[in-house]
């Protein structure tokens, strides 16, 4: 509201497509009335390529899978209710993730009859903050290097019903990076581990 009404009641910014579509008005008791409809004022403009490899092979008799996903990223935009894009390509946020050029994640899985075990590497790569944007020689930490997380993990099929597994993620211990982003935790928990190493077990059982 305060975007479209003064202090004084009179409307302010009436050129913005928000306060156009929200027609504020305050009368002179103080009561305000605006329209209310759903409008989809704002967009995002992104593109980028998806690479997907997977591989079988038997060997030592042991059925084997490899597996890479990558993601790489040439644009993203997001536009406000104005029209006005911001570009956040290879840019860290301060709550909204992360926009990395290339995301990875790489899978190898040893299977037999009664287990299985599964090796996984995370990597993203490096990128800026973007609220050091303007002026990074003022920030105590502007950017983040690349960063690669390794996670096991196996199964044991003790019958037909009853699976054990068990894992650790973030096997090194990774710590989650700091830069300067406004945000409370100097990090990004939508991208980065903020729990260090973990381990993991649990049991299926199938009725």
């Amino acid at each position: 509201m305060e975007q479209c009404l003064g202090a004084d009641g009179n409307n302010i910014n009436s050129d913005t497509a928000l306060c156009q579509a929200a027609n504020l008005s305050m009368d002179g008791t103080g009561r305000v009335k605006f329209d209310n409809g759903l409008q989809n004022l704002g967009g995002i403009n992104t593109a980028g390529v998806d690479l997907n490899i997977a591989y079988t092979f038997d060997a030592a008799s042991i059925s084997w899978r490899a597996s890479l996903d990558s993601s790489f990223l040439s644009e993203y935009e997001e536009i406000d209710q104005d029209g006005v894009a911001t570009d956040y390509k290879g840019f860290v946020t301060g709550g909204a993730g992360a926009y990395a050029d290339i995301k990875t994640n790489f899978t190898l899985t040893a299977k037999s009859d009664n287990w299985d075990a599964n090796y996984e590497l995370r990597y993203i790569s490096e990128v800026d903050s973007f609220a050091c944007k303007s002026a990074p020689e003022k920030c105590y930490a502007p950017k983040v290097d690349a960063v690669t997380y390794h996670d096991v993990s196996g199964s044991y099929y003790l019958n037909d019903n009853l699976t054990l597994t068990g894992g650790i993620n973030n096997l090194f211990d990774k710590q989650a990076p700091y830069y300067t982003g406004n945000n409370d935790s100097n990090t990004d928990p939508y991208t980065y581990d903020v729990l260090g190493r973990y381990f993991f077990v649990k049991a299926n059982y199938k009725f």
